[in-house]
């Protein structure tokens, strides 16, 4: 997984070690809520299935800015 990650070459708005940080939030997160929902009652799982899904959502942004094509400068301005 670490090696699909580094192959993005393009700008995004994560940095290499902060996508990779983000990855690894995402993950924990995504296996926290599960344990919490066991643990504990009541809703308190739902807070690590959000801050998962706001991660995820920066994920996929910065892959969209990385993977969209790089257009050359308009030469009428």
């Amino acid at each position: 997984m670490l090696g699909r990650l580094q192959r993005v070459h393009g700008m995004g708005i994560l940095g290499r070690r902060q996508r990779i940080l983000a990855w690894i939030g995402f993950l924990a997160l995504a296996a926290h809520a599960p344990v919490v929902a066991w643990v504990s009652p009541g809703d308190k799982w739902m807070a690590s299935v959000v801050v998962a899904a706001i991660v995820g959502f920066v994920i996929v942004i910065d892959d969209h800015y990385r993977r969209r094509p790089v257009s050359p400068p308009d030469p009428s301005t």
